[in-house]
């Protein structure tokens, strides 16, 4: 966790060095090195506090790495209960559909069994296609939006 003070002090040999351990090797280039120490040669980095501010760098990841973990399990718990879901192994087979798009669809829909027609899901999302027109005046057409927004915006990341 090194502060700009300490990357003017490794030098473009020393950031190198570093790289050479823990970046792949083609992120490696003299070129960045000289313009990452340049970048640190202007900084405003503070010089006062240098032990502070690493500590608090380091309880910062930490508490990123815990976060990431935590994020993990959920997600695999999720692909477990998944696999409980009728059908829920089916909404996988599709492509671009991943754990949570599926989660999250059989979490606002519920079993999916229960609806006759698509049509009825694609209402209920607020994704039919209304027209905004009035006598004579044709207006534009658009989804109405008056729908389960979870449900919209899951199907519109895929």
């Amino acid at each position: 966790m090194p502060l700009p003070c300490d990357v003017v002090e490794k030098g473009v040999e020393g950031i190198i060095e570093c790289w050479r351990d823990k970046v792949d090797k083609r992120a490696i280039s003299r070129k960045r090195a000289m313009e990452l120490v340049e970048a640190a040669k202007r900084s405003i980095g503070k010089k006062e506090g240098r032990k502070l501010a690493r500590q608090e760098m380091r309880y910062l990841l930490e508490e990123y790495e815990l976060l990431r973990k935590q994020l993990e399990g959920i997600e695999d718990e999720m692909a477990k209960l998944l696999k409980d879901v009728p059908n829920g192994e089916k909404l996988l087979e599709i492509k671009g559909v991943g754990v949570k798009t599926a989660v999250g669809f059989i979490s606002e829909v519920g079993d999916i069994m229960r609806y006759e027609d698509a049509k009825q899901i694609q209402k209920l999302a607020g994704l039919n296609i209304v027209e905004n027109s009035s006598g004579k005046h044709k207006g534009q057409t658009c989804i109405s939006k008056r729908g389960r927004g979870r449900l919209r915006s899951s199907l519109l990341r895929l």
